[in-house]
């Protein structure tokens, strides 16, 4: 009996294990940076400034996220997979520094097959990152349009339904600009499109913005004001001439380089931008030197924090937003301190990227759209009426602090819905037949792969099953005898897990 009762529970574990998967914590965001390694990329980018702007990227993240990165050509290469950007950074930039250019082709419809395929194994929130150069081409231009119309038909929709974002990011005039922002708008992501490489980190920087949504200070006259509940700051200054280092200068006038700063600064210098960081920074006006008057941008962790009302990434000129913004400090909103918020300005603004559409003076006045008077919201409306893409920037401004809370949405003609599919076949270019990839909920998804394993993984428990029943009838075998072969059952369990 005894040899019984250790059998079944060894079965039992064996179970578990076998159903367990490979799941994220669900409080978790998974991104998944995907970056073009086709050889078009050494003319576009000789310097291998996306790289630079890869690691601005991973120097952001903090660990309420999870990293892979990947790299493609006619082919996915993991670079590396599910790593905490923070414990496992030295690693994950030896590893984005070893992404190399030597593709023939750049089949993004691969990209993101192989991309879905990796996130059916996993839970909670996961983003997708996709930079290119280029557009569908695998050398085959018959080929080359089967695959971009599987990408739309099939990808997109799968994508859609798992409410996985994917934002494109295109540099040089070889790039399929259409495909690319259809991938991000059809996703609910966006797109951005950068004249060269030295604008990939503004990119990566406001795709970072979009998804953390970190606190940030306001830049006027290249100059930001640091108040005492900050206390930690990343400054991130795109360069006016790559040959010249920028210039910090603090409240008393010091002035720092990436050559000589002190000990206490976290300085990173590229030949695009420079990275700079530091804690409990030193209360007052700071001012920036020898910077471009655009791509700055200032992340800080405080408690006191300008929050604003959700706005989506995609909109129609058939809508209207309503912008409400709203302080809070340890979590809580400002709103029993009315003396405090009239010494305050709440405003904000919508931009194209060339000029000023509108300015807004939120007010707390319950007068409409303001709903509730001294509620501590600060309330006002904008009409979209024109197609593109915008930035609508929140300021709050103080007489020692000051917060800014920025996002970009894209407005298009009409209605915005997109229809959602249930069940997505993954079509193959070869006629081969695929298992269907049927679509379930966000945190639920298994790839077809896992339910293989599952399966392969039960058949294996069933008949080991039989053989310990057999083998306690005849009462030839020992207990020690049944321990081994539970033991070799396991490790080849785990064997074929590996190999898969």
């Amino acid at each position: 009996m005894r040899a019984v009762k250790l059998m079944f529970l060894s079965l039992l574990a064996i179970l578990i294990v076998a159903s367990s998967g490979w799941p994220l914590d669900g409080k978790t965001t998974h991104v998944i940076l995907l970056l073009d390694a086709s050889g078009s990329m050494k003319k576009t980018d000789p310097l291998n400034l996306r790289l630079d702007a890869g690691e601005l990227f991973v120097r952001l993240l903090d660990r309420r996220f999870s990293l892979s990165i990947l790299s493609f050509h006619s082919r996915v290469d993991i670079v590396s997979l599910e790593k905490d950007p923070v414990k496992e950074r030295r690693l994950l930039l030896k590893r984005l520094r070893g992404i190399s250019s030597n593709g023939l082709y750049t089949d993004i419809y691969t990209a993101l097959k192989d991309v879905l395929e990796l996130t059916g194994q996993q839970r909670g929130r996961t983003v997708v990152v996709l930079l290119s150069d280029g557009r569908m081409d695998t050398g085959n231009p018959d080929r080359d349009r089967e695959k971009t119309s599987l990408i739309r038909k099939n990808l997109l929709p799968l994508a859609k339904t798992r409410n996985i974002p994917i934002y494109t990011v295109a540099f040089s005039e070889l790039s399929d600009r259409k495909l690319l922002k259809e991938i991000a708008v059809k996703t609910d992501a966006l797109s951005f499109m950068v004249k060269n490489a030295r604008e990939i980190h503004q990119a990566f920087t406001r795709i970072f913005n979009e998804i953390q949504h970190p606190d940030s200070l306001p830049i006027n006259n290249k100059g930001f004001l640091v108040d005492n509940s900050i206390e930690d700051i990343n400054i991130i200054v795109t360069k006016a001439d790559p040959n010249r280092g920028v210039v910090l200068e603090d409240p008393g006038g010091n002035r720092y380089t990436s050559r000589k700063h002190p000990p206490y600064m976290r300085w990173y210098s590229t030949l695009a931008f420079e990275m700079i960081g530091m804690e409990s920074p030193q209360a007052g006006r700071w001012k920036i030197h020898f910077s471009a008057s655009e791509g700055n941008q200032i992340f800080i962790l405080t408690d006191l924090k300008l929050r604003t009302k959700a706005v989506k990434n995609l909109y129609s000129t058939r809508d209207k937003i309503v912008v409400e913004t709203w302080l809070e400090e340890k979590g809580k909103r400002l709103d029993n301190i009315p003396i405090l918020l009239r010494n305050i300005d709440f405003s904000a603004s919508l931009n194209t990227r060339d000029r000023l559409i509108k300015k807004m003076v939120l007010k707390d006045d319950g007068i409409p759209p303001d709903r509730l008077k001294n509620d501590g919201v600060y309330t006002d409306t904008v009409s979209l009426d024109q197609t593109g893409e915008f930035l609508l920037r929140v300021v709050a401004r103080g007489k020692t602090f000051e917060r800014k809370v920025e996002k970009i949405f894209s407005v298009i003609e009409g209605d915005r819905g997109f229809s959602k599919q249930k069940d997505i076949e993954i079509e193959t270019i070869d006629g081969s037949s695929t298992p269907e990839i049927r679509d379930k909920k966000e945190g639920d998804g298994y790839s077809w792969r896992g339910v293989i394993l599952n399966f392969f993984i039960i058949n294996i428990v069933a008949g080991l099953t039989v053989l310990i029943v057999i083998a306690i009838r005849k009462r030839d075998r020992t207990p020690q005898y049944l321990k081994g072969l539970l033991s070799r059952s396991k490790s080849l369990i785990k064997r074929r897990k590996d190999e898969d």
